[in-house]
């Protein structure tokens, strides 16, 4: 494209755990979608999303904490391809 023109320009990506919990956060159905996407594709390990969620963005929400929690297990259930219900039952 333009070779040795930005060489002092620095791309970073967010860690895509980060960026999923970030979507999560807002909670639109297009950043549901998003980050179904990116956990999917990345082959991510949902154990590690969901310790990521508690230690690094739980205690840092505003408002319904339980309301996140209820999105946030769900959204990771539904990411993992696990259909079962929270409460045991199975598919």
């Amino acid at each position: 494209m333009a070779p040795g023109r930005f060489k002092h320009l620095k791309l970073l990506v967010p860690d895509p755990y980060d960026r999923i919990l970030s979507k999560l956060e807002r909670g639109g159905g297009k950043d549901r979608d998003d980050a179904d996407f990116l956990f999917r594709s990345q082959k991510l390990d949902v154990k590690a999303l969901r310790e990521r969620y508690e230690k690094e963005l739980r205690h840092n929400l505003i408002g319904n904490v339980a309301w996140y929690d209820t999105i946030h297990c769900e959204h990771i259930r539904l990411s993992s391809g696990d259909e079962r219900k929270n409460d045991g039952e199975s598919a």
